[in-house]
């Protein structure tokens, strides 16, 4: 054994950020985050209070930047499908883009809880590509600038919804006909 860092709650998610990946993160079952100096197994930054900090229901994913020696970036979201991408370091998290729920009237971005996330071509900045999915059976890409962006939110570039045609066809020929079935209809 070479090193222990605890969390001090179940781990979900881990992973390696920084100059020689050594620094080492990781996300709770109960919504926190660590980080540590790998090596040395020094804590480094203890985030406990996300949820109440920023509004949030829970921590959607957690990434190192490539480029950036000491780049980390949490993506942190609600139920509605709303989130946040925040920069962190030993000090905090800092809020750089708001990614906004889908709504009536624009059904771009989520309505329902984001599971996971994808980062492409990331520049130092955290600015680049995002890709995010969820219980919405929604991918959605995001294209986010640079962090004077905020509040600001970031353009999304494609939505892709992974439903039966057919079923969406049948869903607006029924609210077109003002059927009143009683069921919930979800809206894309």
């Amino acid at each position: 054994m070479l090193s222990i860092c605890n969390t001090e709650s179940p781990v979900r998610q881990l992973g390696f950020f920084g100059n020689g990946l050594e620094g080492i993160y990781g996300l709770s079952t109960v919504e926190t985050a660590t980080c540590w100096h790998f090596p040395s197994s020094q804590r480094i930054g203890e985030f406990a209070s996300i949820r109440e900090d920023f509004g949030a229901d829970y921590v959607i994913d957690c990434w190192g930047s490539h480029s950036d020696p000491n780049g980390l970036f949490m993506a942190i979201g609600t139920h509605s499908g709303a989130a946040q991408v925040c920069s962190v370091d030993p000090s905090g998290l800092s809020q750089l883009w708001i990614l906004p729920a889908a709504t009536d009237s624009d059904s771009r971005g989520h309505c329902d809880t984001i599971r996971c996330s994808k980062t492409i071509n990331q520049m130092a900045n955290g600015a680049g590509l995002l890709l995010t999915a969820g219980e919405d059976s929604k991918i959605c890409m995001w294209q986010l600038g640079n962090s004077e962006q905020v509040p600001e939110p970031p353009t999304p570039v494609a939505t892709t919804v992974a439903k039966n045609k057919n079923v969406n066809r049948l869903d607006r020929d029924a609210d077109e006909e003002g059927s009143d079935s009683g069921k919930r209809r979800r809206r894309i």
